[in-house]
């Protein structure tokens, strides 16, 4: 760097640089904007800034620069400041010239820009553009057209639709949820996807025309790809140009006013129309609007329309970078006690919280929704690529950040002094180190259920017809007493048949002994005389099982109601179940990791979900065998979500997602106990003593193995 001490020449700014005004600042200050047109950029800068910058069209020097300033103005402005503007014009591209840094400086500052091409994938696969049209032209034309449908009659328009359709809405929720199933296939998912392109144009269009009302320029229109999934955008950030916030607030509301009117007219649609074409066309637009519209548009965590709608309420521009240079300062302030200057001055206490607010949600919403997407790639999708993308996530939102920090503190340690708060953050880094690491007693928990000791499982062994039904829901049975009888006429015409073919090979049998000559054949008549014994005895034994009998001591707990004298019933259908009347059990779902560590004879504690008095129990066994399904509907059930599990499309059984293992556990009941069967809970229970570190470490081993199949 040249010595501010003697007369130096400053750079020329670029010709093609504007420099206007822009909206005040919180306290009032005004505040410029630099525009430049070959990168399409606009950079907002202080008054102070404004004033040198506007005195480098032509050639200055640096005591010819402040005293014109001091003639001119009332900025009093020290050299090194100056230089420092001046370098970080040069540093982005701003200034005609180099006089300010060296030649060499700027070229090594070029090669450190520039990325690989992994790197650029890195950093772009997230969000990238594509520009398809030039549409400034074409919404000329437009405009004059498009004023009629935000005429203050098309307004009262919407608004009496909309209210029309959440009148239907109200009176028909159930039917409007419910129409989503319908529309769980690829036809529609292909029909989602084409209204949700249709719409969006409509909201991007929206954009570009409020642009165009109030003078701007809207350069292209285009995809815009976020993890690879298409959205539609325009560009229309001249909005940069206007000077009062509320007219680019209008700008960024306005794709959302385009489908809050769509989807207020689909919803009247929906509710006025009968099932048909033009219903489900309604239904789609309506629901499209509500899910895009509350979940993308107005989340201020993407730099959608809800970015730069907070933006221009709070009065902060480049609110995430902003916001996240002052979370970075104040985080390294409050952890570090670094006294490093603040990148943004004059900053208020609401706006402080405002930032830090943001920048906080920002981080662990990009966080989780990446790391959600790179899950959802892996298991419904192809693994490798999910892989790759979780690698991507930890890279850059764990990995990248880190290495960067710890770069910067390597440079500033000049000045790390030690002070209270470093010594604090380093105290508590190692407490929680030492508190992962050490081994120490966890306590867990585990879904449970309480069933009864034994049970039996009341089903037809074969399709057939009810005879009788001897035992209703809630008879005491005892082992042999019968239950229901079922006939199957097909299988006592096959019976009879058989019988009679054993008569008649008897019978052939006896006069064959009785003839001398006819002996040879005895072998013969023997093999197929037992062969249809054998057959008959098999459907006798059949027979049998179609007069159903209790197995064990108890109630019938459950019993279909319809199961009646005279009815039809399938083969291997449940008809009811037997549950015994004494002794109790509590089954619980222990992970692989926790399973592993309980021993038998440990005392747990179950905590009903009904919120009754919790029960002691004693762990009697651990199942070695990994539970692949859920037996019982109270702890399956997929509306509670007590476990992670998915429905078997061929026979609704209830799978296990995860890796789960049955552990049987003895209840000690109070003897006034009147906990009902079929309760569902989860059971409390410590583990052995090992840390936190341990566990992940075994965690992530056993995942690995399990996913890679080894």
């Amino acid at each position: 760097m040249f010595s501010v001490g003697v007369d130096k020449p400053l750079p020329v700014l670029r010709l093609d640089l504007e420099i206007f005004s822009g909206p005040e600042e919180e306290d009032g200050s005004p505040t410029y904007v630099v525009h430049d047109p070959v990168l399409t950029a606009f950079n907002k800068i202080g008054w102070e800034e404004a004033m040198v910058l506007m005195r480098l069209r032509r050639g200055q020097t640096l005591f010819a620069l402040i005293r014109e300033l001091r003639q001119q103005t009332t900025l009093r402005a020290k050299p090194d400041e100056i230089f420092a503007l001046c370098e970080d014009a040069e540093r982005h591209g701003l200034t005609e010239n180099t006089l300010v840094r060296p030649p060499e400086e700027l070229l090594e500052a070029l090669k450190a820009k520039k990325k690989s091409p992994l790197g650029w994938l890195i950093q772009h696969y997230l969000y990238f553009r594509i520009p398809l049209i030039r549409p400034d032209a074409l919404l000329e034309k437009l405009l004059p057209m498009t004023r009629l449908l935000v005429s203050t009659t098309a307004l009262v328009f919407y608004c009496l639709a909309g209210l029309v359709g959440l009148f239907f809405l109200t009176q028909r929720f159930e039917a409007y949820i419910s129409t989503f199933s319908y529309f769980f296939n690829f036809k529609g998912v292909v029909a989602f996807t084409a209204v949700m392109m249709v719409l969006k144009t409509a909201h991007e269009l929206g954009h570009a025309l409020v642009a165009k009302h109030y003078g701007l320029r809207v350069p292209t229109m285009g995809v815009a790809f976020m993890v690879f999934f298409p959205v539609a955008y325009s560009d229309v950030t001249d909005a940069w140009r206007l000077r009062h916030r509320r007219a680019r607030l209008k700008i960024a509301l306005a794709g959302i006013q385009v489908e809050l009117a769509v989807g207020a007219l689909a919803m009247a649609g929906w509710g006025l129309s009968q099932p048909g074409l033009f219903n489900s066309v309604c239904f789609i637009l309506s629901s499209t609007t509500l899910i895009s519209t509350l979940l993308v548009n107005l989340n201020p965590a993407m730099r959608y329309d809800g970015y730069y709608i907070l933006s221009d309420l709070w009065g902060i521009d480049n609110l995430s970078q902003q916001s996240g240079q002052f979370t970075t300062w104040f985080l390294r302030r409050l952890l570090l006690g670094l006294d490093a200057p603040c990148p943004i001055h004059a900053v208020s206490r609401r706006r402080q919280f405002q930032m830090i607010a943001y920048t906080l949600y920002a981080w662990h919403y990009r966080f989780f929704l990446y790391l959600g997407i790179a899950l959802l790639v892996y298991h419904k999708f192809t693994k490798p690529l999910g892989i790759v993308l979780f690698i991507l996530e930890i890279v850059v939102f764990l990995l990248h950040p880190a290495i960067r920090e710890i770069d910067m503190l390597r440079k500033q340690l000049n000045r790390l002094a030690i002070n209270r708060r470093l010594l604090l953050t380093v105290f508590i880094l190692l407490l929680s180190i030492g508190w992962a690491a050490m081994p120490l007693p966890r306590q867990s928990e585990a879904p449970a259920v309480f069933l009864p000791a034994d049970s039996q499982t009341i089903y037809s062994y074969q399709s057939g017809q009810v005879i009788d039904v001897l035992k209703r829901r809630g008879n005491a049975v005892a082992p042999g007493e019968v239950i229901l009888k079922i006939g199957s006429m097909t299988l006592q015409a096959d019976i009879e048949d058989l019988t009679i073919a054993v008569s008649q090979l008897r019978s052939e049998l006896e006069d064959i002994l009785k003839s001398a000559d006819r002996l040879g054949r005895v072998p013969e008549v023997k093999k197929q005389l037992a062969s249809a014994e054998e057959a008959l005895a098999g459907l006798q034994a059949q027979q049998q099982q179609l007069t159903i009998k209790a197995t064990i001591t108890g109630v019938v707990a459950e019993l279909d109601e319809f199961i009646r004298p005279g009815c039809y019933v399938k083969g291997n259908q449940v008809i009811g179940k037997i549950v015994a009347s004494e002794g109790r059990r509590i089954d619980a779902f222990v992970s692989e990791t926790d399973a592993t560590h309980m021993v038998s004879g440990k005392k747990v504690m179950f905590y009903p979900q009904d919120r009754s008095k919790p029960v002691p129990g004693t762990i009697e066994g651990i199942s070695p065998i990994r539970e692949d399904s859920a037996e019982v509907l109270d702890i399956g059930s997929l509306a509670i979500k007590t476990l992670p599990l998915t429905k078997d499309g061929f026979t609704d059984r209830l799978i296990f997602v995860e890796s789960y293992y049955k552990v049987q556990i003895a209840p000690l009941l109070p003897t006034n106990s009147n906990l009902r069967l079929g309760t569902s809970g989860y059971i409390r229970y410590h583990t052995i003593k090992q840390s936190l570190a341990a566990r992940f470490i075994e965690y992530c081993y056993t995942v690995f193995i399990r996913e890679s199949s080894l």
